[in-house]
């Protein structure tokens, strides 16, 4: 791969890793209870798991470009197609991430928590998704150890950075899931500010009688 095509790998892996994720929730969470420098620990962690998918996405690639190495436009097609699918995915789950109440972690230490941002980055979409971007940005057949490293030292450099642009913009992103989590103010109606008190009120009545 030349420089470019390094260049261009890394910034699309970034793109990629910075979709909403488990691992994405992870670092928002934590560095809202916790504070930036604290959730800096988890980055060594989401990067190790980052790197182990790289690994089964490379095993994809390897073995699609062998395998169907006569139809490789179809492969490219195909994983132009999916990385769209991709992306819409995460625009979606985007719409279902809440922040966590009162900033209450599910993790109460920094082990569990490195465990589970470890986790979270193991995940097969990821890894397809991966190896659709190496049939993207490699054009001839070459040498695999060759590739294989400087598509992992680009894709390194993509997976630290994704977890600092998530805890730099941690509460520009927390405010923006506020406001969404809160979605449309209901109309006004007159003669019902007291509806909820009469409620409370009737069932204590029903639960003395």
């Amino acid at each position: 791969m030349s420089l470019g095509d390094l260049l261009v790998f890394s910034i699309l892996c970034l793109l990629i890793l910075d979709l909403p994720s488990a691992s994405g929730r992870i670092m928002l969470d934590y560095s809202l209870a916790r504070g930036k420098t604290r959730a800096m620990a988890l980055i060594p962690a989401i990067l190790l798991g980052s790197l182990l998918c790289f690994a089964a996405a490379f095993a994809i690639y390897v073995w699609l470009s062998d395998s169907l190495r006569t139809m490789r436009d179809l492969l490219s097609w195909s994983a132009l197609a999916y990385l769209a699918i991709h992306v819409l995915r995460g625009l979606q789950i985007r719409q279902r991430l809440r922040l966590a109440d009162n900033d209450n972690l599910r993790e109460k230490t920094l082990f569990s928590t490195l465990s589970r941002g470890f986790l979270s980055q193991i995940r097969p979409g990821l890894a397809v998704a991966i190896a659709a971007l190496l049939l993207q940005t490699v054009d001839s057949p070459q040498d695999l150890a060759e590739l294989g490293l400087h598509a992992a030292l680009a894709f390194t450099v993509a997976g630290v950075g994704a977890p600092l642009i998530q805890l730099l913009f941690a509460r520009q992103r927390a405010a923006r899931l506020k406001r969404a989590s809160l979605g449309k103010p209901g109309a006004p109606k007159p003669r019902t500010r007291f509806i909820a008190r009469r409620a409370v009120s009737a069932g204590y009545r029903r639960i003395a009688a």
